[in-house]
């Protein structure tokens, strides 16, 4: 076989991984669902006390679809919830387009004197944005992929929460670490049926779309030098 065919069949089975290991992390999605009800019910239970806060924090923990349970300062815990949806996206009321994409919720649920305040950001993953991770996000091919897109989910939903949002040409950008950065937008995102009324009364949730994942080597000079001094800081 010639260098070229080598690298054409290269190229081939790297395209082949890449949709595949995509296709399983929404496979495994699926079947690990979080059920917002429970989740929001167990939320309820807080009560300003650190032994509460821990007893909830163990609960939520072993939940289906709960990634990830911290302590906040005080006598509140944020977590991250992964589910698979459809998703359907519009702009100016029209119709854009339909995609399956992993659809991570950050939950903060934080107490005061009053009341308990619950605030959510999300981040979307479609197909294309997974499959370029693969490619370009330093991925390990080892084990499953669904771990590793919790993880960087976690990471990007702490930033979109705190408006670390990267602008550079009329684009959106967050960073995802040395790996590099999700490219796409931030958005608004209406809740499911199947969350509890007051959060679906409350109003759309911030969503950051990642439409595609850039390691550095393909950034605009003047995206990677807003990444790397955000990196730096």
């Amino acid at each position: 076989m010639g260098c070229e065919a080598r690298v054409q069949a290269s190229d081939l089975l790297r395209q082949s991984l890449k949709r595949g290991l995509a296709r399983q992390a929404m496979d495994q999605a699926e079947g690990d669902q979080a059920q917002p009800p429970l989740v929001l019910a167990e939320l309820a239970g807080l009560r300003p006390n650190g032994k509460s806060v821990q007893r909830v924090a163990r609960r939520l923990g072993r939940l289906a679809g709960v990634v990830r349970v911290a302590r906040l300062s005080g006598h509140g815990l944020m977590l991250v919830l992964r589910n698979r949806r459809e998703v359907t996206t519009r702009s100016g009321g029209a119709h854009v387009f339909d995609e399956p994409a992993l659809v991570y919720t950050h939950v903060a649920a934080v107490l005061d004197t009053v009341r308990q305040r619950v605030s959510l950001h999300r981040a979307g993953f479609g197909p294309h944005a997974l499959e370029r991770f693969v490619e370009r996000g330093k991925v390990s091919l080892d084990g499953p992929l669904l771990p590793q897109v919790d993880a960087a989910a976690v990471l990007l939903l702490r930033a979109f929460a705190r408006d670390a949002v990267i602008e550079e040409g009329g684009d959106q950008a967050i960073s995802a670490g040395s790996a590099g950065l999700w490219a796409g937008s931030a958005d608004l995102s209406t809740v499911e049926d199947d969350w509890p009324v007051a959060a679906r009364s409350g109003g759309p949730v911030p969503i950051f779309s990642a439409r595609t994942f850039l390691s550095p080597e393909v950034m605009r000079p003047i995206l990677w030098l807003k990444w790397s001094e955000g990196e730096r800081v």
